[in-house]
Formats: structure tokens, sequence, C-alpha cells
């Protein structure tokens, strides 16, 4: 029997590395979770993003518009007014967003146990090996 072969997605070129790559950092996947709930202005995700930066976000933002996910709308007033929404190709991608959302909230107190978990290990291994090098 012969195995179908198995699409090369892990490629360089390959599409969940691109997709990785547009959104597999730290604020993108906040950013378009929060325009999930409608148009924002750009304090506004000062807002409600703690610890992001104005540099890191006026990347991101960017980012997302250069691809395709984001939509900024300039209004031609004073003093100026630029509201972020979702594009098409954005609202497609709320879903994959809401679902990683929701496995984190689940499993949150798990992955912290773990890395309490491997601190002690780490710590009583550490502890160990300072015993040993005593001798």
């Amino acid at each position: 029997m012969i195995k179908d072969a198995e699409p090369n997605i892990l490629s360089a070129d390959g599409p969940l590395r691109q997709t990785l790559g547009l959104i597999g950092d730290l604020w993108s996947p906040q950013v378009i979770y929060l325009l999930s709930f409608g148009t924002k202005r750009y304090n506004e995700f000062q807002k409600k993003i703690p610890g992001i930066s104005n540099k890191t976000l006026t990347q991101t933002l960017r980012s997302l518009e250069l691809h395709g996910l984001v939509h900024r709308k300039v209004y031609a007033v004073v003093p100026p007014k630029v509201e972020y929404s979702l594009s098409n190709l954005g609202k497609k991608f709320v879903a994959p967003i809401k679902i990683l959302v929701a496995w984190s909230e689940t499993h949150s107190q798990e992955l912290a146990e773990a890395a309490k978990q491997y601190q002690e290990r780490s710590e009583l291994k550490n502890l160990s090996l300072e015993e040993k090098s005593k001798k």
C-alpha cells in the first residue's frame, strides 16, 4: 500500500510559515481579537492591550494592513482621525484566534502548573549539581 505524501506545509515558502509570519508574534493576534469587536482608534489599542509600545503597535498595525488583514481609514479632519477595522480577510481569521483564546483560557492553569513543576525540577537539579561541586 502506498501512503499519500504529506503536503509540505512546513517548507520555507509554505502556507503555514507564511501565516505564522503574519501573526506569529505576541501582538498581532491581540490586535485582531480586539478588532473582532468592532472598529478601533489607535488610542483604544493602547488602553486595551497592556504593555504594547507606540512603536510596536504602529508596526503591528502596518504589517496587518500590508498583508490585507486590517483596513485603515483616515478622515480629513483636524485633528487627524484614523480608524482601524478588520478587512474581509481579517474577519476570516477571527475564528482561529477565538479558538486560541478559548484554548488558552481552558488550559492556563495547566500551563502555569507545568511551568511551576519545571522550575522546581530545575532548582532541584541545580542544588544537586552545587552539592556535587562542593565535594
